[in-house]
């Protein structure tokens, strides 16, 4: 989805609501993390990847990334440039 949202210019949920009036069936799993996918997110924020790196790395929104990673008990580093 991401691609497409990049390639057209669009925002992913745009994407998302064409896909969903065209009737296409989306995988239910695709967007679902196993504890090792869980266990790397961390690693890789734990080593200073930004939520950004790791959401690309996952083909993931970075919104998405640092709600799994609070849900895990990590807490988020301040933004840069940010009190």
């Amino acid at each position: 989805m991401l691609d497409l949202a990049s390639r057209f210019d669009v925002n992913r949920t745009t994407v998302l609501a064409h896909v969903g009036r065209a009737g296409v069936q989306r995988n239910s799993d695709h967007g679902k993390w196993n504890d090792a996918m869980l266990a790397e997110a961390v690693s890789l924020y734990a080593l200073g990847h930004s939520l950004a790196t790791i959401a690309d790395h996952f083909d993931v929104d970075a919104k998405t990334v640092a709600s799994r990673l609070r849900r895990a008990g990590v807490e988020l580093r301040p933004r840069r440039g940010w009190a």
